[in-house]
């Protein structure tokens, strides 16, 4: 069996959230017992200049916490996107924020995946129903997580302490 290795891109402006998702990420990769490597890189200007980080979950040791090439790319902005969107690679994923970024990413060896991320904040923000869905339809790969449809469940999976 191959040994899991991820390594994710996260980029946009300072205020969008950028790091926090980074450290969501590696804490949710140190609860599932990975190793993980968060390595944060933003300008002097903070709020409103830019901000990217570097999240490797792996099996193994990680070798070098920068990720060059990442398996996924969270673009929350137009800059991001133009920056980094060449470095995934074949057959990666690219995350981008619609609600910023109007043109869709032109790779067509990477899965692109549109999230009005400003939109579901401001309706979230006013209260308003954003959600249309409830459960998660993909199919899962582990057996121990697939419903009798042969979709997600988190079903079994029992309450864990958080810290």
């Amino acid at each position: 069996m191959q040994a899991f290795f991820r390594g994710t891109r996260i980029s946009g402006f300072g205020g969008q959230g950028v790091l926090l998702l980074g450290q969501i990420l590696a804490e949710a990769g140190m609860l599932a017992g990975r190793r993980v490597s968060w390595v944060p890189s933003y300008g002097p200007e903070m709020r409103g200049g830019t901000a990217h980080c570097h999240v490797t979950l792996s099996d193994d040791e990680i070798g070098s916490p920068l990720v060059r090439h990442p398996d996924v790319l969270v673009a929350m902005n137009g800059p991001s996107l133009e920056r980094f969107g060449a470095d995934v690679v074949p057959g990666g994923t690219i995350v981008y924020n619609s609600s910023m970024i109007s043109s869709v990413p032109c790779r067509l060896d990477v899965t692109s995946v549109p999230v009005p991320a400003n939109r579901i904040a401001d309706m979230h923000r006013r209260g308003l129903e954003y959600r249309n869905f409830y459960n998660i339809n993909f199919p899962s790969p582990r057996p121990e997580n697939r419903g009798p449809d042969g979709l997600f469940t988190a079903a079994k999976w029992t309450p864990r302490y958080s810290g």
